[in-house]
C-alpha cells in the first residue's frame, strides 16, 4: 500500500483544487468536526462508498468503463465503420464523436490502439442497466488505450476529462449524476487482473447534497480458474487497498482501504449492480485525521444481490 504520507497529500491536493471554499465561506473544509460517525453518515458514505465499488468493478468485470455502458469496441466499429466521419445522421452517432478513424485492434482483444469518445450534452440516452423503466446519459470525453496492441489480453489505459453519466428513475423524479475526472490502468499477470486508479467524482442529484470523492486504490482480482480471453470472467477473490476521500459540504473524511477477508465474486450471481455480485468478504476504511486512527468503518457483504452491511467502531 502507498504510504500515509502519500494519501494526506493527496487529500491536501484536492482541498486546494477546490479553493478550500466548499461552502464558499473563509472557513473552508472541515477534517476534525464530528470524529465519531452518526448512523446516518455511516449509511451516506456506505452508499457512496458502493456506488464508487460499482463503477470500478464493473469496468474490471466487463473489461473497460465503455464494456461496462454497452459501448464495445465491436458496437463502436458498427457505428463507425471504415471511412466514415465522426458524425452521422443517427441520434447515437448525432452526439458521439470519435478519434481516429477507422479504429484500429490489430491483435483483436476488443481494446483499440487508441480511441477518443467524446459525448455531447443532449442525446447521448440509452437503457440503464438497472431496469425498470431506467436511463443513464454520458456526458464529456473517455480516452482508451493498449498498451500492448499486437498482443491480445486484458491490458488497457483509460482517461477520463468531465466524464460523465446521469442515472435517471423512470418516472423523472430520482436522478443523480457522476463526473469523473483521472485515469485507471488494467493489467493481466495469468489469473491476476490488477486495477490501478486515481480518480475524482463529483456526485449531484436529487439523492443528496453535491460530493467530491477521490480514489487512489489498487483493486486485484484473482480467479478461481484460469483467466481466458473472450470468456466471462470465472468467480474469484478480490482485494481493495489505498486511499478513498469524501468532502460532503464543509466536512472532509479521509480513509485508508484496506482489505481484511478478500472479497468473493460470485460469477453466477445475477445481480444487476456489480458491488451486489461479491457475496462475501470485508473491507475496512480507517479514518484517519492529522495522521491519527480516529476509527473504523467496515463493510461486510452477505450474499448475492445483498446490500452490504457497515458498521464504525471508534479508535
Amino acid at each position: 500500500m502507498r504510504s500515509h504520507h502519500l494519501r494526506s497529500s493527496f487529500l491536501v491536493a484536492l482541498v486546494m483544487a477546490l479553493g478550500l471554499s466548499a461552502c464558499g465561506d473563509s472557513a473552508g473544509v472541515d477534517t476534525d468536526s464530528q470524529v465519531a460517525l452518526s448512523a446516518a453518515e455511516v449509511a451516506d458514505i456506505g452508499d457512496t462508498f458502493e456506488d464508487e465499488a460499482d463503477l470500478s468493478f464493473g469496468a474490471l468485470f466487463h473489461r473497460g468503463t465503455l464494456g461496462w455502458f454497452d459501448l464495445s469496441l465491436s458496437n463502436l466499429k458498427v457505428l463507425f465503420p471504415p471511412g466514415s466521419r465522426p458524425h452521422l445522421p443517427t441520434p447515437l452517432i448525432a452526439c458521439l464523436s470519435v478519434s481516429p478513424l477507422p479504429l484500429e485492434d490489430p491483435d483483436g482483444d476488443g481494446v483499440p490502439t487508441e480511441l477518443t469518445a467524446m459525448f455531447g450534452e443532449d442525446d447521448c440516452s440509452f437503457s440503464s442497466r438497472r431496469g425498470g423503466g431506467a436511463s443513464f446519459a454520458l456526458t464529456g470525453t473517455f480516452r482508451l488505450t493498449d498498451p500492448f496492441p499486437n498482443t491480445a489480453g486484458y491490458d488497457l489505459d483509460e482517461t477520463f476529462e468531465n466524464f460523465g453519466h446521469t442515472h435517471t428513475s423512470a418516472n423523472g423524479s430520482r436522478s443523480f449524476q457522476a463526473t469523473r475526472n483521472g485515469t485507471r490502468s488494467v493489467r493481466q499477470a495469468g489469473d491476476v487482473l490488477t486495477a490501478t486508479e486515481q480518480l475524482t467524482s463529483v456526485w449531484t442529484g436529487t439523492l443528496g447534497p453535491e460530493r467530491t470523492v477521490m480514489s487512489d486504490w489498487m483493486v486485484e482480482f484473482t480467479g478461481d480458474a484460469a483467466i481466458v480471453f473472450g470468456d466471462p470472467l470465472p468467480s474469484g477473490s478480490i482485494t481493495v487497498d489505498g486511499a478513498w476521500s469524501l468532502i460532503r459540504g464543509r466536512q472532509a473524511r479521509d480513509f485508508v482501504v484496506s482489505t481484511v477477508t478478500p472479497l468473493v465474486y460470485d460469477a453466477t450471481c445475477a445481480a444487476k449492480r456489480p458491488s451486489r455480485r461479491i457475496t462475501a468478504g470485508e473491507l475496512h476504511a480507517e479514518l484517519m485525521v492529522d495522521g491519527v486512527l480516529r476509527g473504523t468503518l467496515s463493510v461486510i457483504w452477505n450474499g448475492c444481490d445483498m446490500a452490504p452491511t457497515r458498521q464504525f467502531t471508534p479508535a
